[in-house]
């Protein structure tokens, strides 16, 4: 899946489970890096969990949690969601990318 078919997939997976996260997660990414929540994760997996961390004021089990939602719509397994985020939060974002970009 290429980065403009997996920001695409984020957003509709958004829009149907919390469209209201994904206004909000829209404008602070826009604030942020000048683009949308979903390109921001895509394009800059780091700087995208930065603004999950700003819009739960810190709470990385929330934040965590948001990441969950999210990937679980483009995913092949929960494991591999798991992995992702686990690298995400300890600052990798090399397996949330090979997730988002259909290489593993």
């Amino acid at each position: 899946m290429g980065g403009g078919e997996a920001a695409r997939r984020i957003a509709a997976r958004l829009r149907t489970v919390a469209v209201g996260l994904l206004s909000v997660l829209n404008r602070l990414a826009f604030e942020e890096a000048r683009t949308d929540f979903p390109t921001l994760l895509v394009t800059d997996p780091l700087r995208a969990y930065r603004v999950i961390l700003r819009y739960t004021r810190g709470d990385r089990w929330r934040a965590r949690t948001i990441l969950r939602v999210v990937l679980l719509g483009v995913a092949d397994s929960v494991e591999q969601v798991e992995r992702a985020v686990d690298a995400l939060d300890h600052g990798d974002p090399r397996p949330l990318l090979r997730l988002l970009h259909g290489k593993g």
